[in-house]
């Protein structure tokens, strides 16, 4: 049986030989009420002055000025970069689809949604993507490819020349999948469209009245079986009431095709349809302007 602590004068505590000798979690040792008050009387009260959260908050305060003055910035570089992505990517597949002649490529009339073809000075022609039965109706693929392939000089079958000019109103193809949908047509993003299909018609170094006539027949051979086509991309659209106006965005997409540039359909009619056909190579072809 373990003694009792014996208390001297001097408030200390004694413990017997068998207090000492017994296991730590028995004798608990006790506490000195007047060194803990000096303990918490020395650890000073810590914390944030006025000023201090004042100076806080102006920095706060002019750290987020400066962001949102950035962030529109940031929206504006953002939606710059995803139209100048959409036109990269639409041109280069419509322009595949001219240099191939494709003719079915149906999905295109869910995005093309009107062509002007200028015939010379005479008349100008406007084709419509509507589900109305009306004249000059965007009906398929084959339709929409064969007037971008329209040539931009033709000659006629009388001989005569005239210069033509073919315009688009593209939706567009690629991007965010939330515009494609009806709903979102009037928000979606749109361009302008310039198709421009060419002969070329570069001479031969020194070519003049008194060449050679394989230098003639070599460049009358490129110039019926070698085109170039540009196609000119303004973006982005913004309607005023019944008109269309481009904003500042530009670009040029160009390519050569070798191969002939075939019509179809009734001549002189707004259906009169060209497709090019790259394996086909003939001396005989629509244009029969001679070298100047």
């Amino acid at each position: 049986m373990m003694k009792t602590p014996i208390q001297t004068k001097a408030g200390t505590t004694r413990c017997t030989v068998r207090a000492l000798l017994a296991p730590a979690h028995i004798v608990a040792p006790r506490s000195n009420p007047a060194r803990a008050r000096t303990a918490q009387r020395a650890v000073p009260a810590s914390g944030f002055t006025m000023v201090e959260i004042a100076l806080s908050l102006a920095i706060i305060a002019f750290a987020l000025v400066a962001i949102i003055g950035v962030l529109p910035t940031g929206l504006k570089v953002q939606k710059e970069n995803l139209e100048e992505t959409i036109v990269n990517q639409d041109g280069i597949f419509i322009l595949e689809a001219l240099r191939s002649g494709s003719k079915g490529i149906d999905e295109l009339t869910n995005f093309v949604e009107s062509i002007t073809i200028k015939y010379g000075t005479a008349s100008t022609v406007t084709f419509t993507n509507t589900t109305a039965s009306v004249p000059n109706r965007l009906t398929n693929g084959l339709h929409i490819v064969g007037l971008l392939s329209t040539p931009k000089i033709e000659v006629l079958p009388n001989g005569a020349s005239r210069s033509n000019s073919v315009t688009a109103r593209v939706r567009a193809i690629s991007g965010v999948a939330s515009e494609k949908g009806k709903q979102s047509e009037e928000l979606a993003f749109r361009y302008h469209l310039v198709s421009e299909v060419l002969p070329f018609t570069a001479r031969p170094s020194g070519a003049n009245a008194a060449s050679s006539i394989d230098d003639l027949r070599h460049s009358l051979s490129l110039f019926r079986n070698l085109y170039e086509i540009r196609l000119t991309l303004r973006w982005p659209l913004y309607q005023r009431g019944t008109t269309w106006e481009t904003g500042r965005g530009r670009k040029t997409f160009r390519t050569l095709v070798s191969g002939e540039l075939r019509g179809f359909g009734p001549v002189n009619s707004p259906n009169y349809l060209y497709f090019f056909e790259p394996n086909t190579f003939s001396l005989t072809n629509s244009f029969t302007t001679v070298l100047q």
